[in-house]
């Protein structure tokens, strides 16, 4: 369950990432997960299937034009439509022992990625993989690399109020196991609501 998280905190990375490049084009000196430099992840970006045609350079210049016209740009902008789709497949794999399916969606600020089992879980097991998830994707230290990511955005010109990333569970049967929205409004007041209990 770790790895699920993992893969969501890198996606979080890539978009970050991207955004500080959009805003500053410093995209040499730009470190995102695993002191990986952005060139390099955006490199690696260009040999997956679909991606090998994009004008990455001019891509962003146009999102830097953009921001500095003060237009509010949106999550979603912050990669080609192209590379969403790409990207989305990378995360879904394409691995057959698997019991679930992944499928990562983006719209405007709104970033979803949805967990379907393939078989029906009993209630015991689901039980187990909601345990596992709030471990990860609901602890401290997700919520505050996650806000200070969100924060780090509004130099994209991204209002990060209405960002939303979403992690959400589905049974074989299209019923909800386990749905979580982090919104930078809901990670500062839960962070701040733990800083006593953190000083005790």
């Amino acid at each position: 369950m770790k790895k699920m998280i993992r893969k969501l905190s890198l996606v979080l990375a890539l978009v970050l990432a991207l955004s500080v490049c959009c805003a500053t084009a410093e995209v040499d000196t730009t470190q995102a997960s695993g002191g990986m430099d952005i060139m390099s992840m955006m490199g690696m970006m260009q040999y997956m299937p679909g991606l090998e045609n994009i004008d990455w350079e001019g891509y962003y210049a146009g999102l830097q034009e953009r921001a500095a016209n003060g237009e509010e740009l949106t999550l979603q902008d912050m990669l080609p439509d192209e590379a969403w789709t790409a990207f989305g497949a990378l995360m879904g794999g394409e691995d057959e022992e698997a019991p679930y399916t992944i499928a990562l969606t983006v719209d405007g600020d709104v970033m979803v990625q949805t967990y379907t089992f393939k078989e029906q879980i009993n209630e015991d097991d689901a039980a187990q993989v909601v345990d596992s998830v709030k471990e990860s994707f609901e602890s401290m230290e997700t919520k505050k690399n996650m806000k200070e990511s969100m924060e780090q955005m509004t130099g994209s010109n991204i209002d990060i109020t209405k960002v939303e990333m979403t992690l959400r569970f589905l049974n074989a049967d299209g019923s909800v196991i386990y749905e979580k929205t982090h919104t930078y409004e809901s990670v500062t007041t839960e962070l701040e609501a733990a800083e006593p209990a953190t000083a005790e």
